[in-house]
């Protein structure tokens, strides 16, 4: 084909297709442009919808937690007397068991008559008196005291014998014992 027209017309020609994809392009840019505009718009509103959403959400719960504030000093205070409740409990003496232990560690031929438990006194001297069958017995009660770890001292303070006159009978336990204990607190204590 042979071209006729003259070259001023043929550049007008060729400008008008550039113009004609250079307006397709700016008007598909505008196009990408305004969807990523009302993409990140509507983004934004999502955004500040669920921001003032947390917010409200937050408000509530600390309100929540400051209503609940009380219960969690009542629990700080229960823990705080449970902890005492413990120490107390771990340091307090069961009577009952201490005088059965020391029953219980005596010989036979040997009755109890005075003993004194009291925390002020623990490791410290005390008297614990006793009638026995004989001396020996005495004796024997004296050691199985001190074997028996309830007592951290066990000393003799007097054996004594029971006067008779021959218009009396003797008595079942004739011989009186005064001991000098020291109660062991960590055995007595010990649960």
């Amino acid at each position: 084909m042979i071209n006729l027209l003259p070259p001023a017309d043929q550049q007008e020609i060729h400008a008008g297709r550039a113009n004609s994809l250079l307006l397709r392009y700016i008007t598909l840019s505008l196009i990408v442009l305004g969807t990523l505009i009302l993409w990140i718009g509507f983004m934004w509103l999502n955004l500040r919808n669920t921001e003032s959403g947390a917010i409200e959400t937050k408000k509530a719960n600390d309100e929540k937690a400051a209503t609940r504030q009380d219960i969690v000093t009542q629990a700080t205070k229960f823990r705080k007397d449970l902890s005492i409740a413990s120490q107390i409990m771990a340091k307090q003496v069961n009577y009952t068991d201490t005088v059965t232990r020391v029953a219980a560690a005596m010989p036979t031929g040997t009755i109890l008559d005075n003993i004194s438990i009291d925390p002020k006194t623990f490791d410290k001297d005390t008297t614990l008196a006793a009638h026995t069958k004989s001396r020996e017995t005495a004796i024997a009660l004296k050691d199985s005291l001190q074997a028996s770890g309830l007592f951290t001292k066990v000393a003799f303070q007097s054996i004594t014998a029971a006067k008779t006159d021959n218009n009396t009978a003797a008595p079942p336990y004739p011989f009186a014992v005064l001991l000098s204990v020291s109660f062991n607190r960590a055995e007595v204590t010990k649960r």
